[in-house]
């Protein structure tokens, strides 16, 4: 099984007429680690399916950091428009 890939499927999309490519979570390998924890009777064998889960959202949580102050450093003119604007 191929539940030690990182689990992120890339999809592209135009922002602002520019080609932007980020990850979208797969949310099939989250549901299949849920399912083989649900179902695990070895202790052990869910601890460390549990322990992948927590990594593989981990990893996911510091991708999307990353990307949200690349947008923001990007961006940062619009942004402060906008918030001039409210």
């Amino acid at each position: 099984m191929a539940i030690f890939t990182r689990g992120i499927l890339p999809v592209s999309q135009s922002v602002n007429n520019e080609s932007v490519t980020f990850a979208v979570y797969d949310i099939g390998l989250i549901r299949r680690l849920c399912a083989e924890i649900r179902a695990e009777q070895n202790s052990q064998r869910e601890h460390d399916l549990i322990a992948l889960l927590q990594a593989v959202i981990k990893d996911d949580q510091e991708e999307v950091r990353i990307r949200l102050a690349f947008l923001t450093s990007k961006y940062a003119a619009a942004i402060s428009d906008a918030k001039a604007a409210d």
